[in-house]
């Protein structure tokens, strides 16, 4: 008696979305992406444990970890993870005119 039941239920197919109410998911998309900032802080809370011998210890490497994990999870989220939200031309009204010819 096992139903499959969809992945996330909750989940509205992004063609019955308004331009708004896909906006608004992309943006919650984005904000949920941590895990790339998580790994950043630890790399550098590792990496200022094993080098503070050489290194004055403090909090930099840990936020430069961050800053780019941090960036890394809004790459990642944008291209990867939030992609079948991502329909720039109907977003960010972007026209697209790579299809035309170029008059060289």
């Amino acid at each position: 008696m096992s139903q499959s039941q969809p992945s996330a239920p909750s989940q509205i197919p992004s063609s019955s979305m308004t331009p708004e109410e896909r906006k608004e998911k992309l943006t919650q998309c984005l904000l949920s992406q941590y895990r790339l900032c998580a790994g950043g802080v630890v790399t550098g809370a590792g990496y200022s444990v094993l080098k503070r011998s050489t290194i004055r210890p403090g909090p930099w490497p840990m936020l430069t970890g961050g800053f780019v994990g941090t960036l890394g999870d809004f790459v990642y989220g944008y291209f990867v993870e939030c992609a079948h939200l991502r329909e720039s031309s109907e977003i960010f009204g972007i026209k697209d005119d790579s299809s035309k010819p170029s008059g060289m």
